[in-house]
């Protein structure tokens, strides 16, 4: 679909979190310059409302795998959805009491892996995942766990970067 097609149309999607890790999505139409017909033809392809069950709910840009070196030397991996290129310049959005951060805090150095859809699954099996032996209690109570190794996790190879310590996926 080209871009000119999908300029026209305006969605406003509101998002409610439900019991049992259910996210709720509600789309609405704003103000557009189509037709009542095109309107209409389109408000008839979109469902109201989707309900989705996801492990973690990854919105908004692309998920990122950050890769970084733990302390004890073992490689990490972090998947996140906050990253944006401004410029000559990457943007992370990241929690400061995570591993990743903490790693990236200690040693300056981090490894932006993008994955295609191919590596859905391998983000999947990571998501609810941290390399803090001391899970925080936040993290607990949703449903995260410690993992040392969520390379071998998620099915991934970690191998050395050109520049920089931490690691890449070979993927």
């Amino acid at each position: 679909m080209h871009y000119a097609t999908l300029a026209p149309l305006m969605l406003r999607l509101r998002t409610k979190h439900t019991a049992g890790n259910r996210v709720r999505l509600r789309f609405s139409f704003a103000n557009t310059n189509m037709s009542d017909c095109q309107a209409s033809a389109a408000k008839a392809a979109v469902p109201e409302i989707r309900v989705i069950r996801p492990s973690i709910l990854y919105f908004g840009t692309p998920v990122v795998l950050i890769g970084t070196v733990n302390p004890d030397g073992r490689p990490n991996l972090s998947p996140m959805s906050s990253a944006w290129a401004l410029d000559d310049r990457v943007v992370l959005g990241m929690g400061l009491s995570g591993q990743g951060c903490q790693n990236l805090m200690r040693t300056g150095e981090a490894v932006i892996n993008l994955p295609g859809p191919a590596l859905h699954q391998a983000v999947e099996a990571i998501a609810a995942t941290t390399a803090c032996k001391d899970v925080p209690p936040y993290k607990s109570a949703m449903g995260y766990r410690y993992e040392a190794d969520k390379f071998s996790l998620a099915g991934l190879t970690a191998v050395p970067a050109d520049l920089v310590a931490a690691p890449r996926v070979a993927q």
